[in-house]
């Protein structure tokens, strides 16, 4: 991830099941975590091209 911010910014391209299987956690947990840090404005979430 070295050299990949820009404006204090990171792309992390992965899916919320890629980071729940990644940490043994179920999907709908990590969506509730993904949620509250876009609420509290530490993370903004994209959807992927592709995704429904």
């Amino acid at each position: 991830m070295a050299g990949c911010a820009e404006d204090d910014d990171i792309e992390f391209p992965l899916t919320q099941a890629e980071i729940s299987e990644s940490m043994g956690l179920t999907q709908v947990h990590t969506n509730r975590v993904l949620q509250k840090l876009r609420h509290d404005g530490l993370v903004k979430l994209e959807k992927a091209l592709g995704d429904t």
